[in-house]
């Protein structure tokens, strides 16, 4: 019987080892995702700033503004359609689906703005050189530019999406091994 109780105690000790293990990947994933926000909300107030400062018409900020905030609302709702789409377990994540919630507008946001410049270049681009900035930055001339923004606003939830497989593995593991292993107590002898 003692040396049932060692196996015993063995297995638990190993088991929530393995959960402990795989908190803390949820942990570190989240502490990831934070660090992303913090990176991409800078990045995004550096280009306001940036155009700002170098006095960039009213026209165009306001253009690249709705470009960003329609990528941004397009993103969002992406990522809450997929969420409510995908299973969600009773295992807690410890906010990193909350964390991807307030990343996706921001990471949407640049990335529409990127694909409208990307596209407007490379469909105006000529030898003679770059068209300029109030022409990638116009609603008027470029209105398809709106659609870009809102299909490139969509590209970051297909970019975490293999954090979201990850994390819901992570999820169903601990999920496996049971909520309450570490609490159980083995009688005393």
């Amino acid at each position: 019987l003692p040396a049932a109780r060692a196996l015993v105690r063995s297995v638990r000790y190993g088991l929530n080892q393995r959960r402990n293990e795989l908190w803390d990947r949820l942990v570190h994933l989240r502490l990831l995702v934070l660090f992303s926000m913090i990176a991409t909300g800078i990045v995004a107030y550096a280009l306001f700033a940036l155009a700002v400062l170098q006095e960039v018409d009213e026209a165009s900020v306001t253009a690249g503004i709705t470009y960003y905030l329609v990528g941004a609302v397009v993103g969002l709702f992406g990522e809450l359609y997929a969420t409510a789409r995908s299973r969600r377990g009773v295992v807690d994540d410890y906010g990193l689906s909350t964390a991807r919630l307030l990343t996706v507008p921001l990471l949407a946001g640049i990335a529409a703005v990127g694909g409208v410049v990307l596209t407007r270049l490379g469909g105006t681009a000529t030898a003679d050189g770059l068209p300029p900035l109030q022409d990638i930055f116009s609603l008027e001339q470029y209105p398809f530019g709106l659609v870009i923004a809102a299909i490139f606003g969509l590209t970051p939830g297909l970019l975490l999406d293999r954090l979201s497989q990850q994390t819901e593995a992570y999820k169903k593991e601990l999920a496996q091994t049971g909520r309450g292993a570490e609490s159980q107590e083995l009688p005393a002898d």
